[in-house]
């Protein structure tokens, strides 16, 4: 009996904390992980300064590879660093004289690691798997290998080329990385006759206002840069949304964080485009709760959102429209100028659907009552009125009910601010009813009941006083 006791405390004792923290996730909304920056990249961002083997680890880390494979590249590159110690006691290089070096860094690159050009190319691992390179790989490995021989490198960034220089004695030296005669290029024949194939247009010293120096973050941030603009070549915006993310997170500059949220746009126009705004606009309000609600991120989530209702109405989908609404309904990713606009789009087409299917009283009040609450304008209004009195007066007119369709019509001009459709209406109701009782009149008067013929025409005239054809067979009794 006491073990029976002791578990069922503990029973008790459990579904207690489980209660707790279920209750404390429910409360807490948790960050979608596409949002949350790669622990590598926060972690770059609070660098004061870099060692070369850390360098090149985050230049593996952005090109995408798991942390397995980094350790295996990084190998690689230790390696690397070793054949080009050989290298240089092979060929008698003074590591003192930097200006040597770094030309023999360059040498070394193209003779065993550098082989292809690609331009979209920037992944650190193809470049050691393939020798394929751009102007960033080719310009972070050189970097790498500069700092790790104690040279003053830095890197050079241009509108759309990065290269490195080496400061000697007060003195720029530039080094074009994609070409195996780009160390101090200057007007080398053979750097000129090469580097053309690149694509790129050599930016000296002298030029500085087309030249930005760049730190090691941002040149790092580069890769990133890079197979964000490759992604999105090939329409993949999905994965271009954690990239984004990871380069704001190194740089944490406005111009990154920018194009992180342009990104977040990218995506959603995307999926929109393929008919899923709902989720469209769910990533744009969980970017929104996570990076505050930037009016890119509001202003595409109310144009998707407009979009999304837009559709529905236009298929005569009201239910669908409301529950849309309805869903998005307190959420500030919409702005409320936004959620205005709709819901009383939402409305026209519920007034709409009313008044085509409720007889005239019903459909006079939703009117005046939509009118109220601004869902409508007076113009909207008018031409509601117009409708549903045009309706009416004709149903009246066809049950002979011509005392109450002439009331109706002059009822209507009124009520419409004297809407010339209403009086063309009271002219063709008078004309009909005219025409009526002279057909009446003409039976009677052709059979020679001009007593009859006389009553007629009197009730008539009772109608519709001015009525010409009446007051003409008035004319032709007397």
């Amino acid at each position: 009996m006491k073990r029976f006791k002791n578990k069922r405390f503990y029973l008790l004792l459990i579904l207690f904390f489980t209660f707790i923290i279920s209750s404390f996730a429910q409360q807490t909304t948790a960050i979608p992980a596409v949002f949350i920056p790669d622990s590598d990249a926060v972690k770059l961002n609070k660098s004061e300064s870099l060692k070369d083997i850390e360098f090149i680890y985050y230049a593996f880390c952005f090109s995408g590879l798991n942390k397995e494979n980094i350790e295996l590249f990084i190998k690689k590159y230790e390696k690397l660093t070793e054949d080009l110690s050989l290298y240089f006691e092979k060929n008698n290089i003074n590591l003192a004289d930097s200006y040597k070096t770094g030309e023999a860094i360059l040498l070394f690159l193209h003779d065993n690691l550098l082989k292809k050009y690609v331009e979209m190319e920037t992944r650190l691992d193809e470049l050691f798997s393939k020798g394929v390179f751009n102007c960033v790989s080719s310009g972070i490995i050189y970097y790498a290998l500069a700092m790790h021989n104690n040279l003053d490198v830095r890197a050079i960034k241009t509108k759309d080329h990065a290269f490195c220089a080496i400061i000697i004695d007060g003195k720029i030296v530039d080094v074009e990385t994609t070409n195996k005669y780009g160390f101090d290029p200057g007007d080398k024949k053979e750097f000129v006759n090469s580097f053309g194939n690149t694509g790129f247009v050599y930016t000296p010293p002298s030029n500085y206002k087309n030249r930005n120096e760049i730190s090691a973050k941002e040149l790092l941030a580069l890769v990133l840069q890079n197979r964000i603009a490759e992604l999105q070549r090939k329409g993949n915006f999905i994965d271009t949304v954690s990239i984004a993310v990871d380069r704001n997170a190194v740089l944490g500059t406005e111009d990154s964080f920018s194009d992180m949220i342009n990104e977040f746009k990218n995506y959603t126009v995307q999926i929109s485009n393929k008919g899923d705004y709902k989720n469209a606009i769910i990533f744009l309000s969980s970017a929104a709760s996570v990076y505050d609600y930037d009016p890119i991120l509001t202003d595409t989530a109310s144009k998707l959102f407009y979009n999304q209702i837009v559709r529905y109405l236009d298929k005569n989908q009201t239910d669908f429209a409301v529950d849309f609404y309805s869903y998005f309904d307190s959420d500030h990713i919409i702005t409320s100028a936004m959620r205005q606009d709709v819901l009383t789009l939402i409305k026209q087409k519920e007034l709409h659907v009313f008044i085509q299917n409720k007889e005239f009283e019903e459909s006079h009040a939703k009117i005046s009552e939509y009118y109220g609450q601004n869902f409508i304008n007076n113009s909207d209004k008018i031409s509601y009125l117009v409708f549903i009195y045009s309706r009416e007066i004709t149903r009246l007119s066809n049950n002979s009910d011509w005392i109450e369709a002439i009331k109706t019509v002059q009822q209507a001009i009124e009520e419409t601010e004297k809407d010339s459709r209403m009086i063309k209406l009271e002219e063709n109701v008078k004309y009909n009813i005219g025409v009526m009782y002279h057909n009446k009149f003409a039976n009677f008067y052709n059979k020679g009941d001009k007593e009859s013929a006389v009553a007629v025409v009197e009730e008539g005239l009772k109608i519709v006083p001015n009525s010409k054809i009446l007051l003409d067979d008035l004319k032709k009794l007397k």
